[in-house]
């Protein structure tokens, strides 16, 4: 039945009042479709098994877990008899994919799969989108890398915004506090912009009015929790 409902699939273009004549639609979900999200999770999952398949174990990051005790407590992850170890190539969020490696040539060999099979799959990996961000362990040089797609070379970068937060090649959180602390004084001021505009008095932070606009501010923005 699910396959049925995707099956002889046709769209129409909608312009300025006028409608094109129908075309197929061979691949993708229905937009809008309570099914979409597990279909496309099946279907992506289903890429990235293929797409690792034939890589070396040594081809990703090895995480050491426990499931006890306090979560920032780190000396617990040194006894191996109570912890647990998985290897993550991958960070997926929807269709935004990111790929780890301890080393360049190992995270060329991730990206190559990854792209060879999204290609088999009727996938294309956008190549202004996607970059490289290397993070060196304490006191190593940083190197830059040089990471490829089909012979096209991967922009490099320093920072990165993923999923909001922004990522820094040495580990540091100051440009998200940064980010953050901008974010939270625009917002302020748009609403300051509001109060004024409605002849609302107030002088600081004790003032009704105000505590009432600090309590509208989105609080990711202005509160950090590492």
């Amino acid at each position: 039945m699910v396959i049925q409902l995707h099956q002889n699939q046709q769209g129409h273009v909608r312009l300025n009042g006028d409608v094109s004549e129908p075309f197929p639609i061979s691949n993708g979900v229905k937009q809008g479709c309570v099914l979409a999200p597990t279909l496309f999770s099946i279907f992506f999952s289903k890429m990235i098994e293929q797409a690792t398949e034939d890589l070396a174990p040594e081809d990703g990051v090895y995480v050491r877990y426990g499931l006890d005790g306090s979560l920032f407590n780190l000396r617990r992850l040194q006894a191996h008899t109570k912890t647990q170890e998985r290897l993550i190539r991958d960070l997926l969020f929807a269709d935004d994919a990111t790929l780890v490696a301890h080393t360049e040539q190992a995270l060329q060999r991730i990206t190559s799969c990854f792209a060879e099979t999204s290609s088999l799959f009727g996938l294309e990996v956008s190549l202004k989108k996607t970059e490289v961000l290397h993070q060196p362990a304490p006191h190593d040089m940083y190197i830059q890398p040089r990471i490829s797609i089909n012979n096209t070379g991967l922009k490099t970068t320093q920072h990165f915004t993923y999923l909001g937060s922004i990522i820094s090649y040495d580990a540091k959180i100051d440009k998200e506090i940064d980010n953050r602390l901008s974010k939270a004084s625009s917002s302020f001021g748009r609403l300051k912009q509001q109060a004024a505009e409605k002849g609302q008095p107030y002088s600081n932070t004790n003032t009704p009015p105000l505590q009432a606009l600090f309590k509208d501010l989105p609080s990711p923005y202005w509160s950090y929790q590492p």
